[in-house]
Order: C-alpha cells, then structure tokens, then sequence
C-alpha cells in the first residue's frame, strides 16, 4: 500500500493513469484520474492500487453511491471541497403540519455557501511543474487518513424515562442553554474555510435537498474511511444547522434528515457512542423538541422506538432531570 504522506506534484496527479468507476444501480461512469482519487483514504488506495481485481481492470463498481453524491466526493477528491445543491422552493406554503406542497426548482436560489474567488484562484495559480504539494495537505483533502473518525461521545445509554419532572420552572432557560451550546460546537477539518453557508430566508425554501446532499456524502465517506471529509461535511451541515430558521412548514426538513441518519447510519457502540452525525442531529432536535414534537412525523420516528427514541431520551433526560 502506497504511503498516503508521499509528495506529489499536481502534474504527477494530473497525469496520473485514469480508472472508471460505475456508480449506483445504473452503473453511470465516471472516468478520473487514480492518484487524485486513491490519496483520499486508505480503502481508495487498496482499490486502485492493490492487489484486488478492480486495480487490474482499472474499474470498479460502486453500486450503493448514488451518482451526484459521488460527484460531490470527485469535486472533494481533486478540490478539498464540495459543492451542495440549492434547495427548493415551494409553491405553496399552505400546509398542515409540516406536510409537504408541491415543489419546484429554481434558479433563483443559490447554493447554501459562497465560494471565495480567492480559493479558486489559489487552487490555480500554482504552476504544474513547480507545485509540490503533498497528498497530507494539497486542497485540503487529505490531511491526515490515519485519523480516527469523528464522534462525540454519547450520553450514557439508560432507559426512557416514563415521566420526565424537571428540576425547575426554567424549562425554556434551559433550552435555550442546550442550543448555545450546540450553537458553539466546533467540528474540526483539516482545510482552510473560505466558505460561508446561506441561511434559509423564508418558509418557502425547503432545505431537505441541502441536508441530505450533507449525509449521503459523509454516508459515503464513513464507509469508505475517507476520514477528513467526514470531518469537513459535519462541520459544513453544523453550519448549516446553526443558521437554518426552524420554520413550521420547515419542520420536515430537519425530521428528513433524522430519518436518513437513523436508517442509513452505524448503531450505537457496546460503550454507549453514537455515530458522530446521529449525535448532531438528535442533539439539535433536543434543543428544538417543543417545536419538533408537534411534527407527526417526528412523533412516528418516536412511536418506532429503536436508536433515535434511545438516543433522543438520553440526551433529555441529561437535561431535564
């Protein structure tokens, strides 16, 4: 296996051999240079550079990725960075309960960042035969694959509790502690950010795109130990979360994406953790639960019990009783 701290030069990646990748169930191509793609993790490395079969056929199959969330990743793989898609805009805000209108895209909703000109032009002025860069530092990408993954710890695992009898009359000061501090959680990237997240203006805007665009990708990058994209998408969606106007037509957003976490991500450890992006999210739904709890949905994704009920009552409980 290749050493992921080895210097290249942009000219050695760019020049690099190609290999395919067939994406999802309609195995769409995607044809991209090997180094630029195998510096990522230790497991895109073994792909196309080991022993395995798919680095002699300089191919592989990637069935479970859906095509634009592997885009995301390619933008990664070559920028440091990735680029989400803009969020919908609803035609009528008329709904009950959080239900969801019809919905139709528009042009007139940007993406939820800005990038700098200054980032573009950074990652261009570097001439290809001079620009040394290394595989732990180039764009921002890679910077350390020997990192453990991120999480925070969870609280420890107890039973729900049946009734929950809060110390004090201060229910809402106490909420409104819980989301300073979830406000002033700092998830770490190794990268220089020069990206600053839109906020949703009005209760049209349905963010369910943007938020998913956000877990699919660290979906990805948790299974294939892409460990520094982890890091860059929780730090991103956290952003993103901070800002985000809690709506009541917007409700469904945020319980969207606590669904994906909790059918798409790894269960809780023998030593009582959470995933990393289960923990934000149900940590942010924590904070908000008096406006969330209304949400029939939510309350369907409490009536099924499992890890997000689990989850979701352990954190409450650190804060009420």
């Amino acid at each position: 296996m290749a050493d992921m701290s080895t210097k290249i030069t942009f000219e050695e990646l760019i020049q690099s051999d190609l290999f395919t990748f067939y994406i999802g169930e309609q195995e769409k191509s995607f044809v991209v240079h090997s180094k630029a793609v195998a510096a990522t993790s230790r497991y895109f490395d073994r792909l196309v550079n080991g022993g395995l079969s798919e680095a002699q056929s300089r191919s592989a199959k990637l069935v479970d990725i859906d095509p634009d969330t592997f885009i995301r990743f390619l933008e990664y793989a070559y920028r440091g960075d990735y680029t989400t898609p803009s969020c919908t805009e609803e035609a009528n805000t008329a709904m009950e309960n959080g239900s969801k209108s019809s919905e139709v895209n528009t042009n007139a909703i940007q993406n939820d960042e800005y990038i700098s000109s200054d980032d573009d032009s950074a990652h261009l002025s570097a001439g290809a035969s001079t620009s040394t860069v290394t595989a732990g530092t180039w764009g921002g990408g890679w910077s350390n694959p020997n990192s453990a993954p991120s999480a925070y710890s969870a609280y420890g695992a107890v039973a729900s509790p049946k009734k929950l009898k809060p110390k004090s009359k201060s229910t809402k000061k106490e909420q409104r502690n819980s989301r300073a501090k979830f406000d002033k959680r700092e998830y770490t990237y190794t990268g220089d950010n020069l990206i600053s997240i839109r906020p949703n203006t009005s209760a049209r805007q349905n963010f369910t795109p943007v938020f998913l665009a956000h877990a699919q990708l660290y979906t990805l990058a948790d299974m294939r130990m892409v460990y520094p994209l982890k890091d860059l998408v929780l730090h991103r969606l956290h952003k993103t979360l901070v800002g985000f106007e809690l709506y009541p037509e917007r409700l469904g957003d945020v319980v969207e994406l606590a669904k994906y976490a909790y059918e798409h991500g790894e269960d809780r450890a023998v030593d009582g953790r959470i995933d990393a992006l289960r923990d934000m999210i149900v940590n942010y739904i924590a904070c908000e639960m008096k406006v969330l709890g209304k949400h029939a949905e939510f309350r369907n994704l409490m009536d099924g019990g499992g890890e997000f009920a689990g989850d979701f009552w352990d954190i409450v409980s650190q804060e009420l009783l």
